[in-house]
């Protein structure tokens, strides 16, 4: 689980929310905080 605040947006820890899913992921449903090139490059 991360906590973002004023210094860390959605999108900046997304690659480590990801990172603690062990099994496949099918589908990522995110609201445009995760419309990112970094974002679609960790999915």
């Amino acid at each position: 689980m991360e906590v973002t605040t004023e210094e860390w947006g959605d999108n900046e820890v997304f690659a480590g929310l990801i990172d603690q899913i062990e099994s496949p992921i099918e589908q990522i449903n995110a609201d445009g905080a995760y419309d990112t090139h970094e974002a679609y490059e960790v999915a």
